[in-house]
């Protein structure tokens, strides 16, 4: 905020998702509405900055939720609605998303990108309009926006969905030491508080854990309430000890990364104490043993006699400003537009597509998704087909998916599983030859491939790749890309079979 207010750029360096980037974030949310009809992730799009309803509004929008979806799902608006001044202000932005309930995938780009004036509204910063740009590299790359949020969901951490970082010389970069650690700065500029390691207040669980030098088995561990924190001593124990030290340590690891970053310039601003006494030298830092324990170091560094002469400040040597670098020509941000332009699928593949749409209300749609997450979820706890693990996947089943569908559809999506179960067992049957894996993943340049069961016969030489479906079209080219990946991680060794299964 401050220096937003002095003027001066800034960039925010981060390894969290693309995903979760505040100019991606709204696209996230409202493609999830196209996708599933999730109301909630509407309202989320609706908050966010490219619409930014008020709170007065989100309130109508809760209470007119049945006027807004009947709305968007091709309907009109009922006589009261369309008079709310509420409604009036955010007809065109909801008619847009009307409009782009109905677009072909290969338009749904562009669209998003013209009807919402991404580039205008980002012009300035560029950070922003690279994730923007990266997000729709992703999204180009798939052939539906369901295997396309399929993909954000199960590769949300991954490398390529990294949020983009932008070299600019004249901006203040702003992180933290970890992610500071293997890099370089010209000037670092260190605000420090020794000793920030506070931890929860109040009562809480605390656990501790020993493990031997190589970390590789628990020696000692202990369950305990802080309140007991105090008895440590008294029954001679070593964990409260033991673990101070360990932070202590951390820090001093991270003030050594801290200090080591600048190439020629450093200014270090060192938070004080609360207790601050400057007119009785010896005693000014109080009794903060953090303070304490870092003076040798800060007096010698500094080169003075007392911390009380650092409170004005203390300067060593002279000040290297870096050397001029040739600026690049301004950016026409609106040139970016051909960039965002859909990526081109091959006639084939848009009309499979359109054939294997689901045009059933959304909330058919989502309770057919919730089926197969059901489904697949229940299928998971399966390695020998043991009544125990049948028991098991059904109370997991119920419990994770009964309020969404309700005890009678989860019961008979479990029948569904049985069914199967009992007509295939040689699927589901485990040998001393043969092991079992459960949504097994697998990874490759970045991606992530989940297989839902994987069957490897170590006699035979056989893996079987088995992918279930509830309804969902079949792309043999997905099992074709399974069985690639598991035969190149395998060297060749085993002939690699797929199939897919009906529930």
């Amino acid at each position: 905020a401050e220096l937003e207010k002095e003027g001066l750029p800034y960039l925010l360096e981060s390894r969290e998702s693309l995903v979760d980037h505040p100019a991606v974030k709204p696209l996230y949310f409202l493609l999830s509405y196209l996708d599933s009809g999730d109301y909630l992730a509407l309202l989320k799009f609706l908050r966010s900055d490219l619409v930014g309803i008020s709170r007065r509004e989100l309130k109508w929008f809760l209470t007119g939720k049945t006027a807004i979806e009947e709305f968007l799902a091709g309907g009109g608006l009922p006589g009261e609605a369309g008079n709310n001044p509420n409604l009036k202000r955010l007809l065109p932005v909801l008619q847009e998303i009307k409009h782009l309930q109905g677009l072909a995938w290969d338009q749904l780009t562009t669209a998003l990108i013209e009807r919402f004036g991404l580039i205008p509204l980002y012009r300035e910063n560029s950070g922003a309009l690279k994730n923007i740009y990266q997000f729709f590299k992703v999204m180009r790359s798939f052939p539906c926006l369901q295997e396309f949020l399929d993909y954000l969901a199960e590769n949300r951490e991954s490398e390529e969905l990294r949020q983009v970082g932008v070299k600019e010389e004249k901006a203040v970069k702003l992180m933290t030491i970890h992610k500071a650690k293997g890099l370089s700065f010209g000037t670092v500029l260190f605000y420090w508080k020794p000793s920030a390691r506070s931890g929860r207040e109040g009562g809480h669980m605390e656990f501790f854990v020993t493990f031997d030098r190589d970390f590789s088995v628990v020696e000692d561990y202990l369950l305990t309430h802080s309140r007991y924190r105090q008895l440590f001593d008294l029954l001679g124990l070593p964990y409260a000890a033991e673990e101070k030290r360990r932070e202590l340590m951390e820090e001093i690891n991270n003030v050594y990364v801290a200090l080591t970053r600048p190439e020629k310039n450093l200014f270090l601003y060192i938070e004080g104490p609360r207790r601050l006494a400057p007119e009785t030298p010896g005693a000014n830092w109080g009794d903060n043993e953090s303070y304490g324990f870092y003076e040798p170091a800060l007096l010698a560094g500094a080169q003075v006699a007392s911390l009380c002469n650092l409170v004005s400040g203390k300067k060593l040597g002279e000040f290297q400003p870096a050397k001029a670098v040739p600026q690049e020509e301004e950016m026409d941000h609106p040139e970016l537009q051909p960039y965002f332009a859909p990526a081109a699928f091959p006639l084939a593949e848009v009309e499979r597509i359109n054939r294997n749409k689901e045009f059933g209300t959304d909330l058919d749609r989502q309770k057919k998704k919730s089926d197969g997450l059901a489904a697949h979820l229940y299928l998971e706890q399966i390695k020998k087909n043991t009544e125990a693990e049948r028991e098991y996947g059904r109370r997991l089943a119920l419990a994770r998916f009964g309020n969404i569908l309700g005890p009678e559809r989860v019961a008979a999506v479990t029948a569904r599983v049985e069914e199967l179960l009992s007509t295939r067992p040689e699927l589901f049957a485990s040998t001393p030859h043969r092991r079992v894996f459960t949504e097994y993943e697998i990874r490759e340049d970045g991606r992530v491939y989940r297989i839902d069961r994987m069957i490897v016969d170590d006699e035979k030489k056989e893996i079987l790749i088995l992918d279930f479906k509830t309804g969902e079209t079949k792309e043999e080219s997905q099992l074709d890309e399974y069985r690639r990946v598991v035969q190149a991680k395998t060297g060749g060794k085993y002939q690699v079979k797929t199939e897919f299964i009906d529930l």
